[in-house]
């Protein structure tokens, strides 16, 4: 298994770019996971948000931490 961090302020660009990556890594054959830092509110798969996103780029786990 490889891992690749992508960190960033808010607003930089972070998860644009990892959901035009998800797709071209995963035509490459890799199979790919996110791990998302989330504040306590947060509810998962709510259209729009990041963790949304990701799945729809077509990220196969989507792992959320507070």
């Amino acid at each position: 298994m490889k891992v690749v961090a992508f960190i960033g302020h808010k607003g930089s660009g972070k998860t644009t770019f990892l959901c035009r990556l998800i797709p071209v890594l995963r035509a490459r054959g890799y199979r790919v996971g996110t791990v998302k830092h989330v504040g306590p509110e947060v509810e998962p798969d709510t259209p729009g948000k990041d963790t949304y996103r990701h799945r729809e780029a077509g990220a196969e786990r989507v792992l959320l931490y507070s």
